[in-house]
């Protein structure tokens, strides 16, 4: 349709990805109490699409971008989905992506609520390879072309804003704990890069396939921000599954996550997540 917006296509989008009428009238079909939908082509599952008014631009564009560097290798530690195609036809946006045939992490938990230890390295490690990813100091924060910010620290994981600046995000943050004594200091921490942050490590988000390899499949609530935001993500894990991995991952703990924990409890007494102008 003449009023789609092409946001993202891949340069090997392949021939059998439906038409954007027909993925957008299959998810009309199944609803919008779900954000993702698998698409079969010739009686076999061939495609995702993950769709909703809240799925991000940037949320596709980092998760190309972390599947072009994980899948140059076979025999690597992880696995994400390729990104064919993003579009959006009025207020929803459509994900595109490569249909992973295999089973959730979460799914593969026993009666007991225990993950096999095998799972959990491999999901330690894939948070470990995510951890290793840079972007220039100079980035704005966020996700990969800019955006929103998807992370734990903000009010429903989603700051309201964009952040231009490393600086002007960390002088936002002083603003609103200096009344504490309280500040941060991002400057010497990024001196080799922003960090790719996963801060969503829920069971849900790891797919292993039938060959065992452990996928990555959920990149709304991963961005590049300075270390602090990850070591913030590990201090304040909640969910078990969570707790479990982030104890096993090797990262350096930060001073400025006192001062941030204060930062995100402000944000939730005012109920402002827009933290400055």
């Amino acid at each position: 349709m003449s009023d789609d917006r092409i946001e993202l296509s891949a340069a090997d989008v392949p021939a059998d990805v439906p038409s954007r009428d027909t993925i957008v009238q299959l998810c009309d079909d199944a609803g919008y109490c779900q954000n993702g939908l698998c698409i079969e082509v010739a009686g076999r599952p061939r495609f995702w699409v993950k769709y909703g008014a809240a799925i991000t631009l940037g949320e596709a564009r980092t998760q190309k971008q972390v599947a072009e560097i994980a899948n140059a290798d076979p025999e690597g530690v992880v696995g994400v989905p390729e990104v064919y195609l993003v579009f959006s036809r009025g207020n929803c946006r459509y994900i595109v992506m490569q249909h992973v045939e295999g089973v959730t992490v979460e799914s593969r938990q026993s009666s007991s609520g225990k993950y096999a230890e095998d799972d959990l390295k491999a999901v330690v490690a894939a948070v470990e390879w995510l951890l290793t990813l840079r972007m220039p100091a100079n980035t704005p924060p966020g996700p990969v072309g800019g955006g929103p910010i998807g992370h734990d620290f903000f009010l429903e994981c989603q700051s309201t804003r964009v952040y231009p600046t490393v600086q002007h995000l960390q002088d936002q943050i002083n603003k609103l704990v200096a009344p504490q004594g309280l500040s941060v200091d991002f400057s010497s921490e990024i001196k080799d890069g922003l960090v790719l942050c996963p801060s969503d490590i829920h069971p849900s988000n790891f797919m292993i396939d039938s060959s065992g390899r452990l996928f990555v499949i959920d990149f709304g609530c991963t961005c590049y921000m300075p270390p602090s935001y990850v070591a913030f993500s590990f201090e304040r894990a909640w969910e078990p599954f969570m707790q479990m991995v982030v104890r096993r991952v090797k990262f350096p703990q930060s001073s400025n996550v006192a001062a941030m924990r204060v930062a995100a409890g402000l944000l939730v007494v005012t109920g402002n997540n827009s933290l400055g102008k």
